[in-house]
């Protein structure tokens, strides 16, 4: 039954007669009764008892009646729903990222998000890279901050930023009490040559962490096979442990942030011209079509990177 026929019933009963009816809806008495008839030929059964001076529903009629109420709520609920979706009413975008981008990057754009959307839950999946690629690929996630490319043809990319690696020195260091490296705390960092390290200490990423590959390829290129002291899942734990003067260690430029203080413990290189900084981007399933509510989260995330309101 569709909605004009539920109406046209429903005023047959509220006005008590065909032809009061047939005035109201601006109608003719006999095209409202052969409209009605066509829905009850339709169903199989009368659905009005006919009197002289009352009309009522049938037994079936009231059952049919009801139904149709229900199914006009459910569709109401159902488009209010909708809308609440498409205008960010409600909703839930789930974003994968390591802890370093949570920190650096979405405890700044979570509160614009919900500034903007307060009714929108954000969900966070905190992982590595390779595990945050197959939540992406899985759909586990609406989207996932990583390092690109990824090769996997199913993911659509969206470039975010190019993030340098530094080399963490402690100030104690011998090439920097000697006056070989000078002392860096601030940016713009001086580049280094990163063979003249061959012979320290390091503190890498454990394996299954992009900085262990890169940290990898960068020794290889300088020819040298580094002395690994210690290996970790966290670019703080290197940090301090270079700040003691455990070793050397390698990190993204966005930890270093913060670091400037008078009791400044490490200081900080940039890697020659030549080496190739990383790339951070989005990453998300083609097989997916992005929730309203995820494609405004990524569009906020994407403009304020862009446009450098934030360098991690």
């Amino acid at each position: 039954m569709s909605e004009k026929e539920l109406s046209y019933i429903l005023k047959v009963l509220e006005e008590g007669s065909f032809s009061k009816a047939a005035e109201k809806l601006y109608i003719s008495q006999p095209s409202l009764s052969e409209y009605i008839k066509r829905t009850e030929k339709r169903i199989g059964t009368p659905l009005l008892n006919r009197q002289a001076n009352t009309v009522s529903l049938t037994e079936a009629g009231k059952i049919f009646v009801e139904s149709e109420r229900n199914i006009a709520r459910l569709r109401e609920n159902t488009q209010r729903q909708i809308n609440d979706l498409i205008h960010l009413d409600s909703g839930q975008v789930t974003i994968g990222s390591s802890v370093f981008r949570c920190k650096q990057l979405l405890t700044r754009i979570i509160p614009i998000f919900k500034e903007r959307y307060p009714k929108v839950d954000v969900l966070i999946e905190e992982d590595v890279t390779e595990n945050l690629v197959s939540y992406a690929e899985q759909g586990i996630t609406d989207f996932s901050i990583v390092l690109l490319p990824t090769n996997i043809k199913s993911l659509i990319s969206d470039w975010l930023f190019d993030e340098k690696i530094v080399v963490a020195v402690s100030k104690n260091h011998y090439f920097i009490q000697n006056n070989i490296l000078p002392v860096s705390f601030t940016r713009p960092f001086p580049p280094v040559d990163f063979s003249l390290f061959k012979n320290d200490n390091f503190i890498s990423m454990k394996s299954g962490i992009e900085l262990k590959k890169y940290f990898s390829n960068l020794c290889q290129k300088y020819g040298f096979s580094p002395k690994v002291v210690l290996e970790t899942k966290s670019h703080e734990i290197a940090k301090s442990l270079a700040r003691v003067g455990l070793g050397i260690t390698i990190i993204p430029e966005g930890y270093a942030e913060g670091e400037i203080s008078s009791n400044q413990a490490l200081c900080y290189y940039n890697l020659e011209k030549g080496i190739e900084p990383r790339h951070v981007g989005l990453v998300y399933s083609s097989k997916k079509t992005l929730s309203h509510a995820a494609t405004a989260f990524k569009d906020i995330l994407v403009s304020e990177t862009q446009r450098n309101a934030i360098m991690p």
